[in-house]
């Protein structure tokens, strides 16, 4: 029998993570899992980080009905509704950075 592939779709935010984070969880009646703030860590290339980067969300994660969200804030960006990461960009333009699971084989 084959495995079952699970995927963890990854949402990205510009220093307001901890807010989207409280209304999904009042929204769907659901809990954070982790939360991992920025601390001292500032990302390669970022010459002028925000003044409360230190506060910012590095990694989060949550439950919604059954499927494992992934929640982080990422500097610069800009366009609403362009918040899933992305390692490729799909023919009808959406971009994506899927991380897959897969479950245990049966034996």
């Amino acid at each position: 029998m084959g495995g079952t592939n699970m995927v963890t779709p990854y949402l990205v935010f510009n220093g307001n993570c901890r807010e989207v984070l409280d209304f999904y969880q009042k929204a769907f009646e659901s809990e954070v899992g982790m939360t991992m703030p920025y601390g001292e860590y500032v990302p390669d290339g970022i010459k002028t980080p925000p003044s409360d980067l230190s506060t910012w969300i590095l990694h989060a994660e949550m439950q919604i009905c059954g499927t494992t969200f992934w929640f982080a804030d990422e500097i610069g960006i800009s366009a609403k509704g362009n918040i899933v990461r992305a390692s490729l960009t799909d023919k009808f333009g959406v971009d994506w950075n899927i991380v897959s699971e897969e479950a245990p084989k049966l034996k």
